[in-house]
C-alpha cells in the first residue's frame, strides 16, 4: 500500500533539494533562524525523532526499482491516484516491472488507503488468503 522505493529524477525535485540545502547552511551560519526549517518536509517528517527522520529520508529517498524483477509472486499493488505523499506513477511503475502484479485502487484513501477504506482492504485480505489454500 502505498510504496515508497522508486524516485525518479525531476528539475523541480532538484531544485526544491538545493534550496533546502541553502536555508539549512544559512541557519548554521545563524544569517536565518532555526524555525525557517519547519516549513519544509511532511507532516509526517516534522513530527518524527531525529533518528526517525534520518530513517524517514533514506527510505523515501531510497531508489529499489532493481529489485523489481526478482519478485515472482502475485503481489496486489493498492493505492489511491490522490495520494500526495506516494504519486500514482510509483504504483504503475511498480505494476510494469512485477510480473504477475495487480493494482486495486481505492478512492478517497490518501497516502493511508488502507487504513481509509478498512473494510474494504480487510475484504481484499481476506480474498487473497481465501484463494491461496
Amino acid at each position: 500500500t502505498s510504496s515508497a522505493g522508486l524516485n525518479k529524477f525531476s528539475l523541480k525535485k532538484f531544485i526544491k533539494i538545493k534550496y533546502y540545502k541553502l536555508i539549512k547552511f544559512l541557519v548554521k551560519i545563524k544569517v536565518l533562524k532555526s524555525g525557517v526549517l519547519q516549513k519544509f518536509g511532511s507532516r509526517d517528517l516534522k513530527n518524527s525523532s531525529s533518528v526517525m527522520r534520518k530513517i524517514l529520508v533514506r527510505v523515501v529517498n531510497q531508489d529499489l526499482s532493481y529489485l523489481l524483477k526478482n519478485i515472482k509472486i502475485k503481489t496486489y499493488l493498492v493505492g489511491d491516484k490522490n495520494d500526495k505523499d506516494t504519486p500514482w506513477w510509483i504504483c504503475k511503475k511498480l505494476n510494469k516491472n512485477i510480473n504477475y502484479s495487480k493494482i486495486v485502487l481505492y478512492k478517497n484513501g490518501g497516502h493511508f488507503v488502507a487504513f481509509n477504506n478498512v473494510n474494504k482492504f480487510v475484504g481484499l485480505l481476506a480474498q487473497i488468503c481465501n484463494n491461496q489454500q
